[in-house]
């Protein structure tokens, strides 16, 4: 991290988000997320320990 590198990566991530394209979103959360993915609004979940 801190690297030129990383921070293009990151300002490349933060371009998805609701305020840029809209790819990433911040409102799918714990209690919604198993609805989103079943009701087909997104195309896979990231999960693991911290789930």
């Amino acid at each position: 991290m801190g690297k030129p590198e990383s921070i293009e990566a990151s300002k490349k991530i933060g371009a998805l988000e609701e305020n840029g394209a809209g790819v990433l979103r911040h409102s799918t959360v714990d209690t919604n997320s198993i609805a989103t993915l079943t009701g087909k609004k997104c195309a896979y979940q990231v999960s693991g320990p911290w789930a």
